[in-house]
């Protein structure tokens, strides 16, 4: 930073201060123009994803412009001005683009009994069997769905006595990233399936309540564009042709910032964590999986998601930690209107 101002002197910063003010907003005002246009370029696709963490330049340029401007209290120049306003404007924009996961009215339960549902890929298959099953019996999971589920994971699952808690089941393992499975307390019934290039399934789960239609979900991940969008927009699709969907859970690959996920919202669906005002609860990478310089990363990215029809509510959502896997697990307890 410059010396002090001398009276009616514009407030300047000096090249130092100035360097370290457009490294702090060209990348956030990068991701705030990405998060709008949505690009199909897949670098682009992988930045909007990371959209919630342009909040902290932001707020960082914004209060030290206002500190600087309020301690040397003289009249601002326009190149100050000018980043006082970027600044400003992208933490209103990217507040207001996160705030629903924070604030908001929830619509009120029916008399009926609420169902716990679970979401947890298990990474090809690798994910701790014995935690997954305590994992569920502690948290008193009614429906879980799992994705990447191999032969050998549905045997540990089966040992570790995944079966006397959830005994009834729909969906098959698969080798690699393709399986996925349901699993319920109650009785299912197999409705169809979705031609996504993972494996997707829509069932009937008998709860107490009332029967609930449930898509159990694995879209393909942004490594290839197209494939990405056409999964999300083929599944987004299915949901709105069909008015007795309730729930849509699963491995999304996108996060509420991609206009892929939003296009639920257009059909009628929102996030449990959503109606809950349960925050920003990103799932991957969990367990250390993705490294930086030799350190485990935490989880980052918001790709793992309970949907609720116009027909349910949320009662309350929670992260769940298993080993083995690069997902954290998604808990919503749901019941209907």
């Amino acid at each position: 930073m410059s010396e002090p101002a001398t009276p009616g002197v514009r407030v300047r910063l000096g090249p130092l201060a100035w360097l370290v003010v457009v490294c702090l907003l060209a990348p956030a005002m990068a991701v705030t123009v990405l998060r709008i246009l949505q690009p199909t370029w897949l670098p682009a696709i992988k930045a909007v994803s990371f959209a919630p963490y342009a909040l902290l330049p932001y707020l960082v340029v914004a209060v030290a412009l206002l500190v600087r401007w309020a301690l040397q209290r003289d009249r601002p120049g326009l190149a100050f001005t000018v980043a006082c306003v970027l600044a400003l404007a992208g933490l209103v924009v990217h507040v207001w683009w996160i705030a629903p996961q924070f604030t908001g009215s929830a619509p009120p339960p029916g008399a009926g009994a609420p169902l716990r549902v679970m979401n947890l890929n298990l990474l090809k298959g690798n994910a701790d069997a014995v935690a997954l099953t305590a994992a569920t019996a502690s948290l008193r999971v009614d429906v879980l769905v799992v994705e990447e589920v191999t032969g050998p994971e549905l045997a540990a699952l089966r040992v570790a006595g995944l079966d006397a808690q959830l005994p009834h089941r729909a969906g098959s393992p698969a080798t690699g990233v393709t399986g996925t499975m349901v699993f319920s307390r109650y009785p299912l019934r197999v409705v169809g399936t979705l031609p996504t290039r993972f494996g997707s399934v829509v069932v009937d789960v008998g709860a107490p309540a009332g029967p609930v239609r449930v898509v159990a979900i694995h879209a393909y991940p942004p490594v290839d564009a197209h494939a990405w969008d056409h999964d999300l927009r083929l599944i987004a699709d299915r949901v709105a042709a069909d008015a007795k969907t309730d729930l849509v859970v699963g491995d999304f690959n996108a996060t509420p910032d991609n206009v892929q996920l939003r296009r639920f919202g257009d059909a009628g669906l929102r996030s449990a964590a959503e109606i809950t005002d349960g925050g920003w609860q990103p799932t991957w990478p969990d367990n250390g999986n993705q490294r930086f310089l030799g350190v485990g990363l935490p989880r980052l990215v918001q790709i793992d998601h309970v949907l609720v029809a116009a027909s349910m509510t949320a009662i309350s959502t929670r992260l769940v930690h298993v080993p083995g896997t690069d997902h954290a697990g998604v808990v919503a307890e749901v019941a209907f209107r």
